[in-house]
């Protein structure tokens, strides 16, 4: 999925532990033979399916990394997989997409709600949750630079993305509650729809109980346009392809 929406190589991104094992956040399908359930997992490379695999060395001092790793194995089994902030990220990558024909404005405010949801949805509950790049960039704590966020040239636009994230995180889609959290994901769904109403392709109607329950109307949601940005991405909208682009990762190469 995320190599059809990014139009990256890379569909995972972990850290090599030692003893043919690595860590990474998964959604729990499709990665590995018998894996299930969503989150920050340790595993081995030769439960992995998805041939063939890469080895890219992060260009850090040794505490650097060992800090990091030392991150990731606290997170084990004692995190998730975010479906919201797989969203944020697939809208901030549409909205940049070259061949996109939206207006400065319309770029603007779908790009401001993914920026505004995605550091609003950073931290704040008590069992962490991430994409698998961000996964990485909050373990090593380095930046990714907003300059990485737009993808390739199209090989086609892969307009029934949010089907298939839909179909894996409706669940935690339906029980957004009407906190800063929620107002954010509603805002960008709000711009989405006004802007570029076919991405959702009718997969995600149910997050507009959101909007019944705190009486919001779609318009009060949508924020002015701007044209300054962070020189970095919040970690929640950086994919596999935009990591390995960072001056402090090397070439991949096959393993």
């Amino acid at each position: 999925m995320i190599r059809r929406y990014d139009r990256g190589e890379y569909t995972q991104v972990g850290i090599d532990v030692g003893d043919d094992s690595f860590v990474s956040c998964r959604t729990g399908s499709g990665l590995l033979r018998a894996g299930e359930g969503g989150g920050v997992r340790l595993d081995r490379f030769d439960d992995v399916t998805e041939r063939p695999l890469f080895r890219a060395a992060v260009l850090l001092e040794e505490d650097e990394k060992k800090l990091a790793l030392e991150r990731c194995l606290a997170w084990v089994d004692h995190s998730g997989f975010s479906f919201p902030k797989l969203l944020q990220s697939t809208v901030a990558v549409d909205a940049c997409r070259p061949e996109a024909e939206f207006d400065d404005d319309a770029r603007s405010i779908l790009l401001g709600t993914a920026f505004a949801a995605a550091e609003s949805w950073r931290h704040g509950s008590d069992r962490p949750a991430f994409t698998a790049a961000e996964m990485i960039v909050e373990a090593y704590g380095r930046p990714v630079p907003t300059a990485h966020l737009a993808p390739p040239s199209p090989s086609g636009a892969p307009r029934d993305i949010l089907v298939h994230a839909a179909s894996l995180g409706g669940e935690v889609i339906e029980q957004w509650e009407p906190d800063e959290r929620g107002r954010t994901m509603a805002s960008l769904v709000a711009a989405v729809t006004r802007y570029d109403p076919d991405f959702f392709a009718g997969a995600l109607r149910s997050v507009w109980g959101w909007l019944r329950t705190t009486g919001h109307r779609m318009d009060d949601l949508l924020p002015t346009a701007r044209d300054n940005w962070p020189q970095n991405l919040p970690s929640a909208l950086v994919t596999p392809r935009m990591l390995l682009r960072c001056d402090w990762v090397g070439e991949p190469a096959p393993v």
